[in-house]
């Protein structure tokens, strides 16, 4: 499933594109697509990223989904009490 997911086309460019270009350091949105997806583009992408979400149940729920499909480590960082 996972395999099928990474060649996926969404209108012009492939997973496998979208992550190559943030590679090269070209600026990349992705809009349009679920939450659960921007977590599985984020978790295709090698190096180290800062993920910033609109809330902390947001955040919560986008640093778990990016551990199932990546299985790497991630850190979440709590919003700082003010």
């Amino acid at each position: 499933m996972l395999q099928k997911l990474k060649t996926l086309k969404n209108g012009k460019n492939s997973v496998a594109e979208f992550c190559s270009f943030i590679r090269q350091g070209i600026p990349l949105a992705a809009f349009g697509v679920s939450e659960s997806f921007k977590s599985f583009l984020v978790s295709q992408l090698e190096d180290r990223v800062l993920f910033i979400a609109k809330d902390e149940i947001s955040a919560k729920r986008f640093s778990e989904e990016i551990r199932e499909f990546s299985g790497k480590n991630v850190v979440y960082i709590p919003p700082k009490d003010e």
